[in-house]
């Protein structure tokens, strides 16, 4: 926020339809969104996540919806529940205690005119786009503004040589 490109940008008359982060460690630059007065779309890179649930209200109870970090699925025995939830607190007390307190000072002092407060801007989120996808993982409730787009960046694959075609 402090490189002078951006500092220009944001003292310029520019303006945007549309604001798009990703929503891993970029809490902070969501504030484009309201110097703008833009919609702000995230994306989550590596899928669902305590952070993006956060942002448009999606529910996740730990008892049912494992960590995004575990290896377990939606069938925990009473061990896993018990891990899931444990896992879920220390990440809740680190995200709250720790990070957002960084993204906060960072999002005040890159913003200082902001219209809303960063909190405010945290529950501003217009649509989740979450690079997984059903068919690979458990079922979990959404919110009908957070979308499963997994596998949106895979091209489609080139023609194999002629010779091989014919072999196959």
């Amino acid at each position: 926020l402090q490189h002078p490109n951006v500092v220009e940008l944001l003292k310029s008359d520019e303006k945007f339809d549309l604001v798009i982060a990703e929503t891993f460690l970029t809490e902070s630059l969501y504030g484009f969104a309201q110097h703008f007065d833009a919609p702000l779309i995230t994306y989550s890179t590596f899928g669902n996540s305590m952070w993006t649930n956060d942002l448009v209200g999606t529910p996740a109870p730990p008892s049912h919806v494992a960590h995004f970090l575990l290896s377990f699925a939606d069938q925990m025995s009473f061990w896993e529940r018990l891990g899931n939830v444990a896992a879920t607190i220390v990440d809740r007390l680190a995200f709250e205690l720790y990070y957002l307190p960084v993204q906060k000072r960072m999002y005040e002092e890159g913003f200082p005119n902001a219209k809303i407060s960063f909190e405010e801007q945290m529950q501003n989120v217009s649509l989740v786009f979450l690079n997984q996808h059903f068919s690979v993982s458990s079922p979990r409730p959404y919110a009908p503004n957070m979308i499963e787009v997994g596998g949106i960046q895979v091209e489609k694959p080139k023609a194999l040589p002629k010779d091989l075609q014919k072999y196959l």
